[in-house]
Formats: C-alpha cells, structure tokens, sequence
C-alpha cells in the first residue's frame, strides 16, 4: 500500500521549520525516499537530530529562517505559529 503522505510529497520541495522531536520521524521517512528537504529553525540547528542519510537542500537559522520561504510544503512543529512566519 502507497503512503498517502509520499504521494503527496512527490516531486514537491519540502521544508521544515522548527527542527525538534516532533518532526524527526517524518524526516526519517523522507530520509529512506532519498527526498531532498529544507530546514529552518529560529534558533541553532542541532545536527544530531537530522538523521543522517536525510538530503538537505539548506539550512536557515535565526532571522534567515523566516526569509525567501518558496517550498511548495512547510511542515511546521507544534510550537511555530503561522504569524511568526511572516
């Protein structure tokens, strides 16, 4: 059975913004696609919870974060409110 959530991925530049516990299975699950992600996070990425084979395209912290968003999906964690994102 396809994954609905792959399906709808497919072909699509995925972000992610707010880099914490709550996203790190979906990232690992994009991981095994061999999909190619953003991410941003207001503060400092720690590099040890992007797993490792996941593809990024690039990493924006801190004021960058929030600038030049152009990814056709933005998975946000719990505690990003859509305002803050400009």
């Amino acid at each position: 059975m396809k994954n609905p959530f792959l399906e709808f991925t497919k072909d699509k530049k995925v972000g992610f913004f707010g880099i914490g516990r709550s996203n790190v299975a979906l990232m690992g699950l994009l991981a095994e696609e061999g999909r190619e992600v953003t991410l941003r996070d207001e503060g400092k990425i720690d590099p040890t919870k992007i797993p490792k084979s996941l593809r990024v395209a690039g990493i924006y912290e801190g004021e960058a974060a929030r600038q030049g968003i152009d990814e056709d999906i933005l998975i946000t964690s719990p505690s990003v409110r859509r305002e803050r994102l400009g």
